[in-house]
């Protein structure tokens, strides 16, 4: 399932799955993520895209992405039990580890 609240992401999303012979697989919906209840899988794949940072600047999960990072991370895992962030290869790695254990404190599993 790929969950999306933008209509053209989803619209790429789906033509990118048609290129790569996996659309048949995935079911497309337009919605907010945080807003979905009841969703269960085996694992969540997160892609933030509006990554606001400038070239060459070392990437802060805190700065540059949204500042609901830790409750959609919080509901990934309440969706599945593995998650995926794609993130870019500079980001700052102390900032992902102080972002997850500030989640496990807050709710440990």
């Amino acid at each position: 399932m790929a969950i999306e609240a933008d209509a053209q992401k989803i619209k790429e999303a789906r033509n990118n799955a048609r290129v790569y012979d996996v659309e048949h697989k995935i079911d497309f919906v337009q919605a907010r993520f945080l807003q979905m209840r009841k969703l269960k899988a085996d694992v969540v794949f997160l892609a933030p895209t509006e990554l606001k940072h400038q070239p060459h600047e070392q990437f802060s999960v805190f700065l540059h992405i949204c500042e609901d990072i830790q409750k959609i991370i919080e509901h990934a895992l309440d969706v599945a039990p593995n998650i995926c962030i794609k993130l870019p290869c500079y980001t700052n790695p102390k900032e992902i580890g102080a972002l997850f254990a500030r989640i496990y404190s807050n709710n440990p599993k």
